[in-house]
């Protein structure tokens, strides 16, 4: 059941790109407060962020992920911190930057746990 939904190419196309609106639109909107109050839980946030939606887009396009589409999102991370810059009410920095990158590294890191997933249950039972 799970390796088949892991496999719903067009199910992760979709939530991709809800997700990148999303962040995107969270990154941009005036921040009145810091989202959560704990020592650098933005940096926290950001590294979730771009930790789900290098999640998303490994299962979206698995063949184009390394390193295509992690160097992607490391260059989306890079311009929407530069747009935060330009908008008068937001900052971006080099530490956001980091911690975007941080997520997109950690996607590397659990990609073969999320290809075994994905894989049907019976070619995971050969390799064992």
């Amino acid at each position: 059941m799970l390796s088949s939904l892991l496999n719903h190419r067009r199910l992760f196309q979709s939530m991709f790109i809800l997700a990148i609106i999303a962040v995107s639109w969270t990154c941009l909107m005036p921040l009145e407060q810091p989202p959560i109050d704990i020592n650098h839980g933005d940096k926290l946030l950001h590294m979730l962020a771009y930790l789900a939606l290098g999640l998303l887009l490994e299962r979206a396009a698995p063949e184009r992920f390394v390193p295509w589409g992690a160097l992607a999102l490391l260059a989306y991370s890079g311009v929407i911190e530069l747009v935060q810059q330009q908008t008068g009410y937001r900052t971006g920095s080099w530490a956001d930057m980091l911690a975007n990158g941080s997520g997109i590294l950690l996607a590397l890191v659990l990609r073969p746990l999320v290809l075994r997933m994905a894989s049907p249950l019976s070619q995971r039972q050969h390799t064992s």
